[in-house]
């Protein structure tokens, strides 16, 4: 062999020589890599997934002592004497009379509550001292509530915290509900718009009972304000775009204070994922920001009362939280830029 190709040869081996061994050492460099990255990312959502979990239970919490709240306030008020006597006196006014001349009195005294000159004033015939009562609570409250009101046992508004109010309840869902034809029962109601006070409401209903709590009187409302539930929820964050949102067991987006709820979109598998009964967190492909490869964290409303079935629309609310799944492994892309 010539010396020439000898030395051509020599060389081809050597090359050769030397990317084997530094093929053979990045075999194993790059298996550790792709071991590390599958260990930390597993990790991560293990440690994300639980974080968000927790804050999912606090809001969660948060909302519930709020609606909690007002049913214990109304219950209280169906319970004052003054307010349970106002109630069985306009009961009264119907005995003795037939179910179409009900009506008729009803309307009787509907058209003389819109007659009102003023209709930010109380008309001449309410009981003073038991409105005043209650325009002095919902002043105290007034940060939380939109208003409380009174009825009688045929929907009839019998007291009101503020005059703006319609007279006749009979024909609202909140009312059937927490009447429920004398038997009564708490009533929470869906977050809906309501024309009277221009904004999304919360209404929270309890019967008032007669003494020995077997016929149901009447009815407490209780107008909470949306802002205060969406206080709660906004308040909470989870690092610079994570942040909670209320829900309900559909998917349809409640009360969300980054996007509007038009914007937000229901994955089917993700709600499947989150209806579990115990509070936790899923990994989901996307979420309801659109956003995939998505962590969210979920807790259901637990209410320590027996509701009315048509309560919340007759269906569950929980509370979820996500992030931007950019922020929630940027650590893990930060950790493999230091190993490589």
């Amino acid at each position: 062999m010539p010396a020439m190709k000898r030395w051509l040869w020599s060389q081809s081996l050597q090359r050769k020589t030397i990317l084997g061994m530094v093929l053979v050492g990045l075999l194993p460099l790059a298996l550790s890599l792709f071991l590390t990255y599958v260990e930390e990312r597993r990790a991560l959502r293990e440690i994300t997934g639980s974080n968000f979990k927790g804050i999912a239970v606090e809001v969660a919490r948060k909302i519930e002592t709020q609606i909690m709240r007002g049913i214990n306030e109304a219950q209280q008020l169906a319970t004052i004497p003054f307010i349970r006597a106002a109630v069985k006196e306009a009961n009264r006014s119907y005995e003795g009379r037939e179910s179409e001349k009900i009506k008729a009195f009803i309307e009787e005294w509907k058209e003389r509550w819109r007659a009102r000159k003023n209709p930010h004033e109380f008309p001449a015939f309410v009981n003073r001292i038991a409105t005043n009562y209650l325009v002095d609570w919902h002043a105290v409250r007034k940060s939380d509530y939109l208003g409380i009101l009174v009825t009688d046992n045929q929907g009839a508004l019998v007291l009101s915290s503020l005059p703006q109010v319609r007279f006749y309840h009979g024909d609202t869902e909140w009312w059937e509900a927490a009447f429920q034809q004398g038997q009564g029962q708490i009533y929470v109601s869906d977050l809906t718009f309501d024309p009277s006070f221009g904004t999304h409401v919360l209404n929270v209903a309890v019967p008032i009972f007669d003494q020995g709590r077997h016929q149901a009187l009447g009815t407490v409302s209780i107008v909470l304000r949306r802002d205060s539930l969406f206080r709660s929820i906004s308040e909470v964050t989870a690092g610079v775009t994570g942040h909670a949102m209320l829900i309900d067991v559909d998917g349809t987006p409640l009360i969300c204070p980054v996007l509007s709820l038009e914007q937000h979109t229901a994955n089917p598998a993700m709600v499947t994922a989150i209806n579990e009964e115990r509070a936790g967190w899923v990994h989901v492909t996307q979420d309801t920001h659109g956003a995939r490869d998505s962590l969210v964290g979920y807790a259901h409303l637990r209410i320590p009362e027996t509701l009315a079935t048509e309560s919340f629309r007759g269906r569950q609310w929980l509370t979820i939280v996500r992030q931007n799944p950019q922020e929630t492994y940027a650590p893990l892309r930060q950790l493999l830029v230091k190993v490589a």
